[in-house]
């Protein structure tokens, strides 16, 4: 299911891929307390040579900026190494819109603990290149 609308009545339901933890994450975290601004959000793109692509699970707008957001069912917490997929989501939502990338900030969240980890020192598009090239 795909909505990229705000305001959108079926975005709730987009959202409910994680089902059972409903009630946790409205005790735990203030994601449900924001409509968000899209969900299932499909991208692709290239850097550095090399097609990416993905889908972001929600995107929510704080004023003129922008949160990506993926959630994790199964995680309780991954390693630094898995900041480059919020760096990819990061960059994709900024290139799929046209916006500046520092207008865009993203995070995991965590179902099971109803944890948001909001990473502050995600790669920009020529990290993210220079880690391609590095391999």
């Amino acid at each position: 299911m795909e909505n990229s609308g705000e305001g959108s009545g079926n975005n709730r339901a987009c959202v409910l891929k994680c089902g059972r933890a409903i009630a946790v994450l409205q005790s735990r975290e203030n994601l449900y307390e924001r409509q968000p601004f899209a969900v299932e959000v499909p991208f692709e793109t290239v850097v550095s040579g090399v097609l990416l692509r993905g889908r972001i699970d929600a995107v929510y707008k704080i004023g003129e900026r922008y949160e990506v957001v993926d959630w994790k069912t199964g995680s309780k917490k991954l390693g630094e190494s898995a900041a480059i997929q919020l760096a990819v989501y990061r960059l994709a939502w900024a290139k799929l819109n046209d916006i500046d990338l520092s207008r865009v900030s993203a995070a995991f969240h965590y179902v099971p603990t109803g944890i948001t980890d909001r990473r502050a020192d995600l790669l920009d598009e020529d990290g993210l290149i220079a880690l391609l090239e590095a391999y």
